[in-house]
């Protein structure tokens, strides 16, 4: 695979032709060459030279064709590519782990590059990408892959990620694997049975994510996480929303006000994993949605709040995490029509993903966090991760 991380600007790779087919026409690529080419030498693209590295037999090259590091794109390339690596028997020391498009992580920091100690450098002409270790779509591909394997370590895994996308160089493999694997479970009016179909699976992920983190074995506090986001879709009014949440008693120890993007993915894992619900504004955050507790002993919700532009603008966003609350058993809720800021500034008119920004109802607010408090069920322990017998942890465990 070609990692042209010298040139932030190209959004593309070139083909590989005869030995790696692309295209998302086919979901699941193999290609297979046993052995390098006495032509074999330097590949010449325009004016760059790019060595050929070719890895031993018995390492399998997987290619995880993700083209943004949004969590909530990546969580749908997440859970089958895990599906593909256990159904394929792969075991975790013979992979090698490859982004298919590393110009493009992360989208808003394409042409940020860093230094050997991670230290952001100005100018597009150096050749270092930002640190595996900073995408963290990427980083929740690899946990759910290591799930509680106590012999593979997240940071190793980054670190041999990073070493393979060097600039110019291509990595060859007797054996490619991987390929677009997104999966879209829909729902079309009451019909949710692709949405309930998919639970088994979405537990199963959950469960060793969680596992991997430390969070599975912690049983859920009363809190809810609101999410305060920055750039658009924010909450103009949100210092007054949390002024009357502090003087609320029934309020002001469980919700807990945090920017989930600030944290390390781990951090936020483990907050969400043992808390009892989420709330905040349309956004990637409310992805975290999917690793909420749930099951018998448990009742946990989402709350999702709508500027007055998502309602007048055609989109399917607003279903998004509705379809992620329904597959893991949370308990959904919505605050529409919000007011738009207005003003030469203001994004009543504008794209909501590029503005956005809301005045929220407060009142309305509170009530629906003390409503999600009050109906909370948190266990004295966490719930035994009840799956069916395709997705058994013991049967689907990572060798």
């Amino acid at each position: 695979m070609q990692s042209n991380a010298s040139d932030p600007s190209s959004g593309i790779q070139a083909r590989f032709a005869g030995e790696f087919v692309e295209g998302s026409s086919v979901p699941r690529v193999n290609r297979t060459r046993d052995a390098p080419k006495p032509s074999d030498g330097a590949y010449i693209l325009g004016s760059h030279a790019f060595e050929r590295v070719w890895h031993p037999p018995d390492r399998v090259g997987l290619v995880v064709d993700i083209s943004m590091d949004n969590l909530w794109h990546v969580l749908f390339h997440a859970l089958p590519t895990r599906e593909l690596v256990l159904e394929q028997g792969l075991e975790l020391s013979s992979i090698d782990f490859l982004p298919r498009y590393t110009t493009l992580w992360p989208v808003a920091n394409a042409r940020d590059v860093f230094d050997a100690q991670g230290r952001l450098i100005s100018g597009y002409h150096t050749e270092r990408l930002k640190p595996v270790l900073q995408w963290p779509g990427w980083e929740l591909v690899m946990r759910s892959l290591i799930g509680g394997r106590t012999d593979v370590h997240w940071p190793e895994l980054a670190a041999r990620t990073q070493e393979l996308i060097a600039p110019r160089r291509w990595n060859c493999y007797r054996r490619l694997t991987g390929g677009h694997v997104g999966w879209w479970p829909g729902f079309k009016g009451r019909d949710l049975s692709k949405l309930l179909a998919a639970r088994s699976s979405v537990l199963s992920f959950r469960s060793v994510v969680l596992t991997n983190v430390g969070a599975l074995e912690r049983p859920p506090e009363l809190r809810v996480v609101f999410e305060l986001r920055t750039g658009s879709r924010c909450l103009v009014n949100q210092d007054d929303l949390m002024l009357n949440v502090s003087a609320d008693p029934s309020l002001s120890s469980q919700v807990r006000f945090v920017s989930l993007a600030t944290l390390p993915l781990a951090e936020q894992l483990r907050l969400v994993g043992t808390s009892v619900a989420l709330a905040g504004a349309h956004g990637a955050a409310l992805a975290m949605t999917a690793f909420l507790p749930s099951g018998p002993q448990v009742r946990t919700s989402v709350l999702e709040i709508f500027p007055y532009r998502m309602h007048v603008q055609p989109t399917h966003a607003r279903y998004d995490y509705k379809r992620w609350a329904i597959m893991n058993s949370v308990d959904y809720y919505m605050i529409g029509r919000q007011k738009d800021t207005e003003g030469p500034d203001g994004c009543k008119d504008r794209d909501f993903r590029l503005c956005g920004n809301m005045t929220v109802d407060i009142p309305l607010v509170t009530a629906r966090l003390r409503h999600m408090l009050a109906i909370a069920r948190p266990s004295a322990s966490p719930p035994p991760p009840a799956l069916d017998a395709k997705h058994s942890l013991h049967r689907r465990q990572l060798r």
